[in-house]
């Protein structure tokens, strides 16, 4: 009884053994293919995809956690022409390689962890960088923790899901349709090194989104933009073109306020300081 049960124990010893030089092995696997290429790399990587050169420049922006000149980005570009898509390979990416908690907000649909999750369902090697797996995908529907400390957290679209997050990044996707004060919540989070990332697609309504998409440097961002034109998959741009108004096609293609939105849209400091004044202070742009 004796020998079978050192037996046993050195059997068990030898399977521990060898579930560790696997995990080594395959880590090591993953560092080589993840964690030492760039974000043009990992993209083609983890999309099977070539990004445009505006979608390149948008990447390596994202990527930069040094250069204080890049804490603030806005990206307005036309419906699916990869703005979401590109943000979250750089959450990806950013969460793999670095220790950090990143902030994700949505105004309607999260098409940022929409992909997320898909690039992850896509690519099952990054599952050995999951904490939790979730019960259908290899990331939880709720965010995802990875082995390295890194954090990814879904928050509410509004001034109090936002008020008093704490994160290194923040991406606020479909910013158009946000609250001004949930904007205005993000923008006073931003301390020390924190990165904020406005998305969207200008609104033909009022919106801090449209505010500063008219005048990024005043608000200090960093403008990244592009049109459906550019995008090489995109079709029927000619029924499309028949089809809006030249308002539509100006925002919802382009991705550029139209000459009406530019001549009538008041930043909310001068709303708000003409309500306070009972309206002396009103004046077209």
């Amino acid at each position: 009884m004796f020998a079978n049960s050192e037996l046993e124990k050195v059997k068990q010893l030898q399977s521990a053994y060898r579930r560790r030089k696997k995990a080594v092995v395959e880590d090591a696997w993953i560092d080589e293919t993840f964690l030492d290429i760039d974000i043009l790399q990992f993209f083609n990587r983890v999309t099977k995809l070539e990004a445009t050169e505006k979608q390149k420049e948008l990447l390596i922006a994202l990527s930069n956690l040094d250069d204080s000149t890049l804490r603030k980005i806005i990206i307005s570009a036309g419906r699916q022409t990869g703005k979401s898509l590109c943000c979250a390979v750089a959450a990806v990416y950013l969460t793999i390689k670095h220790k950090l908690p990143l902030l994700i907000a949505s105004a309607k649909d999260n098409y940022i962890y929409g992909h997320i999750v898909k690039i992850f369902s896509d690519n099952p090697e990054l599952s050995h960088y999951v904490v939790t797996q979730g019960v259908s995908e290899i990331v939880p529907k709720e965010g995802y923790k990875l082995k390295n400390g890194s954090e990814l957290i879904l928050l509410t679209s509004t001034e109090k899901g936002l008020r008093g997050a704490s994160g290194r990044i923040m991406f606020l996707d479909e910013a158009e349709l946000m609250d001004e004060q949930t904007i205005i919540t993000a923008l006073g989070n931003l301390s020390g090194d924190i990165k904020l990332i406005l998305l969207g697609t200008p609104s033909s309504k009022h919106s801090k989104f449209n505010d500063i998409l008219k005048d990024p440097k005043k608000f200090g961002f960093n403008l990244f933009t592009w049109s459906e034109t550019e995008c090489s998959w995109q079709k029927d741009l000619d029924d499309k073109k028949r089809l809006m108004t030249e308002d539509q096609w100006k925002r919802e293609v382009l991705g550029q306020l139209s000459e009406p939105d530019q001549r009538l849209l008041w930043d909310s400091e001068i709303i708000d300081r003409c309500i306070r004044n009972r309206w002396r202070d009103i004046r077209w742009y």
